[in-house]
């Protein structure tokens, strides 16, 4: 019997490239200093900033510490449930059950190599069953081609879309069921877990399906069956729209209701170039030079390609050409994107392998010839050693150069120049095996095995670029925000209170990863309008962060802010310090249920817009406390302000000069406008001297972009000088006071109703000896349910972004829940399509029969699938040049 045809073999070749890739992450791992065998995490970027910490907070619902749904750990109070299905919905999220919140980044290693294991593994199932004829070393090698490819390498940071990569393979084979044998349930499951796992990566998958659908109708040669087919996925598509509307529904309307929706689709094209930046795009390709050569050259030589190998080649090169026209590139973004240009990436590479397994299906007729075969192999292992002797001068020598994506997100031309320098040298080395082997000169097995230990050492080159470089030059940053959860759990105290910090210390999430409710957020679902309001009151916020940083001692106040990490404000004490920081309770709070006189907050739902941030803070002050405790100061001279903005130039000066009677702290402002831009054009407009002692240089900034705090002051002469550092135009300027004394008394005399956490709401019970209107510093939604001693009651917003209602006199119970908007009508959809998929599964038979829809389906199918290629592929290109000419005109 040979061994081709062992079973042994051919479970192997399934289960092989799995335990490979988890053995070749852990060799480079222990190569690296890498955890489990060092101390370095491959964090960083966005793993760094938002993954990890979502990681611990996800940790702490488990533990039942925090809500699911409101969860008071990000933005003041935010809905977790999208956060959740955009970053972590994985099944190996729920490991991090077990795992300390200290080890989260260290564990990130593990979890990256876990996924790309089961990437290999599912690689393999689908080249095994959608390639029958393919033999089981290439099965081997495909499968791990594909997990250790440029996409993972490169967007491994975002770690929710690995598992996008391990059920793509799975896709497939659910299409190949559809298409050969019209079995759809596979293809329904498939579909719902990918929605379910990332809504938002699944449009592309959707794309690609459509895409997929008129490509087999345009190449179908029964009209019957392609028919049926077109009913399958119509039908199995529309389930699986029902069954995961649960997630997609709510979870697409907390999107929009995001800072992300500030762009249009068609400004974003406008604005955007022709070519796309192929410097940072192509190298997720370099990776997959063996497909590359052995797809190219069988397109190229071979005559007698299937319809269904057509139908692949085709798609794969629409899937090519978004990676070079940037307007195309764009609408598979859902018309934008920040950064990672090529999030679809995985489908491209995969096609490359699908079309390579094609064509090593077929024979090649080994000539054996002992010298023939002898100088052949003597050539190409000469080569492969030059080869690996460039890329380890070049690792060594050029490692800056080479690594500019793993430090930007973005190539560069030098970067570039160096990595498809490697790639061309593989892709001849590729091509001069793959020759070789085609001529009979080299024996299939012999072969692979080449192109298996050319594709390792390539493999460990572009390890060491995109995972061993970041691990490196990030280690210290990644150690300090380790050590930083030293801090959690430091704080006794039963009141619900909130956590700032003084500066940007730490990633912006990682005050909600302690444990600590805080305003701060930064994911690409952090409501617009809780942005733009904490704008307003006075906090730093750039793209799409909200920063508990700056601000006043109102707001702090207003918004139960008690204790800061490394601050330093006068009256506050430090209840814990160590290496990691400080923690230190501030001397202003007022409660959460704010207590106000009846009515106070009548026609105050919104914040007037003609308000500067100044003004801003006053309006608060008398509205909350019933007095202004703002003093706005006044230049020496006078400021050039025209249309509502304040113009400075260069070189200009502008100074302050008053006595401080009693005791205060001081401000600093400068602000435009209310956007989501990671820049402003007035940043670093200003040095800030107090006293003729710089206190603040280059305000405002990313990381301190609020009302500055200048320092405390008590009976003295202030002189405050803002130096001008380049032309500036802003609409908010100047310097204001807070009378502290009077703000510590008015704190102390408040009366709320002590509102307490509670896992998706929050509670509490007071008696009144009058009727009171209750301000929340909850972000405001339409979507919070109050009930007052058991009966619902109305609520209405209060100064632009929180909420407000009305309690009676005598004894008030409070409760305040909270469900995500679309989630009840999801649910009850999802409910519908599991009704829909159990009677599709019992009498599927009977209403094919009874529907006689195939025709319909199959017209359909066509008209929505030419219609997503025409919006994704024409519309974009006819908006550029209209733009094009336009411009020119």
């Amino acid at each position: 019997m040979k061994i081709k045809g062992s079973k042994i073999v051919h479970y192997a070749s399934i289960i092989f490239p799995a335990f490979f890739v988890m053995y070749f992450m852990m060799v480079f791992y222990y190569q690296n200093s890498m955890y489990p065998f060092g101390t370095r995490s491959l964090s960083w970027c966005d793993m760094s900033q938002q993954v990890v910490p979502l990681l611990n907070q996800f940790k702490d619902i488990l533990d039942g510490k925090s809500g699911f749904f409101l969860n008071m750990k990000n933005s003041g109070g935010m809905n977790f449930f999208g956060v959740f299905f955009f970053f972590l919905a994985s099944p190996f999220t729920f490991l991090v059950k077990f795992v300390d919140k200290a080890d989260m980044m260290m564990f990130a290693n593990v979890l990256v190599a876990l996924k790309m294991s089961a990437t290999a593994f599912t690689a393999s199932l689908c080249f095994t069953l959608c390639r029958k004829k393919l033999d089981p070393f290439s099965v081997m090698l495909l499968s791990v081609m594909y997990p250790l490819s440029g996409y993972a390498m490169m967007y491994f940071q975002n770690i929710i879309w690995l598992d996008m990569m391990y059920l793509f393979p799975l896709l497939m084979i659910a299409l190949d069921r559809i298409t050969r044998r019209q079995k759809p349930l596979m293809y329904i499951f498939v579909l719902s877990s990918m929605v379910v796992v990332n809504y938002y990566i699944s449009y592309m998958v959707v794309i690609f399906i459509l895409l997929f659908t008129v490509v087999y109708i345009l190449g179908a040669h029964s009209h019957e069956f392609c028919s049926r087919v077109c009913r399958d996925i119509l039908v199995g598509s529309a389930i699986s729209a029902l069954l995961t509307a649960v997630v997609w529904l709510p979870s697409l309307l907390q999107y929009l209701s995001s800072g992300r929706g500030e762009t249009t689709i068609v400004d974003s094209i406008v604005g955007s170039d022709f070519i796309t930046n192929f410097f940072t795009i192509l190298p997720m390709l370099f990776c997959s030079a063996f497909a590359i050569v052995i797809t190219v050259t069988d397109i190229a030589v071979r005559c007698d390609h299937s319809v269904r190998n057509k139908r692949l080649i085709l798609l794969l090169g629409l899937t090519l050409i978004p990676m070079f026209i940037e307007p195309i590139n764009k609408m598979w973004h859902t018309g934008n994107y920040m950064s990672f240009p090529c999030r679809f990436g995985f489908i491209t590479i995969f096609l490359i392998l699908f079309c390579a397994a094609y064509s090593l299906e077929k024979p090649v007729e080994f000539k054996k010839n002992l010298p023939v075969n002898i100088v052949t192999l003597a050539v190409c292992g000469v080569a492969v050693a030059l080869a690996f002797y460039y890329m380890n001068t070049l690792a060594d020598k050029k490692k800056e150069e080479i690594s500019r994506f793993s430090r930007t997100l973005w190539g560069d031309l030098e970067s570039f120049k160096w990595l498809i320098s490697v790639f061309l040298i593989v892709l001849a080395i590729y091509g001069m095996a793959h020759f070789f082997y085609r001529k009979g000169f080299m024996h299939k097995t012999v072969f692979l095995s080449f192109c298996a230990i050319v594709f390792v050492g390539e493999s460990f080159f572009s390890s060491g670029v995109y995972i061993g470089y970041p691990a490196m030059h990030n280690e210290e940053i990644n150690k300090s925000q380790s050590e930083a959860y030293d801090l959690a759990d430091r704080i006794d105290d039963d009141d619900f209170y909130r956590v700032k910090s003084y500066a940007k210390f730490y990633n912006n999430n990682m005050i909600g990863a302690l444990g600590y409710d805080t305003i701060s957020h930064y994911t690409s679902l952090n409501d617009r309008n809780f942005m733009f309001t904490m704008k307003r009151l006075g906090y730093s916020g750039v793209w799409m962060e909200t920063l508990a940083v700056d601000g006043t001692r109102l707001t702090d106040a207003m918004l139960s802010i008690k204790y800061e990490i490394n601050g330093g404000c006068d009256g506050s004490s430090i209840i814990y310090q160590s290496k990691a920081g400080r923690i230190e309770h501030l001397p202003n709070y007022l409660p959460m249920g704010l207590l106000a006189d009846k009515g106070s907050l009548d026609g105050k739902e919104d914040l007037p817009d003609e308000l500067d941030r100044i003004g801003v803070q006053q309006y608060l002050s008398e509205a909350l406390l019933g007095e202004n405790l703002v003093t706005r100061y006044e230049p020496t001279g006078e400021l050039t302000k025209k249309d509502g903005k304040y113009t400075f130039h260069m070189g200009d000066t502008v100074t302050y000069e008053f006595d401080v009677d009693g005791t205060c702290a001081l401000y600093a402002d400068c602000f435009d406008e209310l956007t989501n831009h990671l820049s402003e054009p007035i940043f670093d407009a200003f040095d800030i001297s107090v006293n003729s002692s710089v206190t603040r240089t280059n305000y405002p900034n990313s990381s301190n972009n609020g009302l500055y705090c200048l320092g405390d002051f008590k009976n003295e002469s202030v002189r405050v000088t803002f130096k001008c550092k380049k032309d500036t135009t802003c609409a908010s300027f100047g310097l204001m006071s807070i009378d502290t004394a009077r703000l510590k008394e008015l704190c102390k005399s408040a009366q709320g109703v002590g509102l307490t956490d509670v896992n998706n709401g929050m509670k509490a019970s007071c008696k009144l000896d009058k009727a009171q209107t209750c301000f929340v510093s909850l972000p405001y939604s339409d979507n919070y349910t109050i009930k007052v001693n058991g009966k619902m009651v109305d609520y209405s917003r209060a100064l632009s972004g929180f909420i407000s209602f009305d309690l009676k006199k005598g004894n008030n119970d409070i409760e305040i829940s909270f469900i995500p908007k679309g989630f009840a009508a999801g649910a009850a959809i999802s409910c519908i399509g599991l009704a829909a998929l159990a009677a599709y599964i019992v009498f599927r038979k009977k209403l094919e029969k009874l529907l006689k829809c195939d025709n319909a389906a199959k017209f359909i199918m066509l008209a929505v699938s030419a219609f997503a290629a025409l919006v994704v592929y024409i519309v974009p290109i006819v908006i550029y040049i209209v733009k094009i000419t336009t411009k020119f005109q």
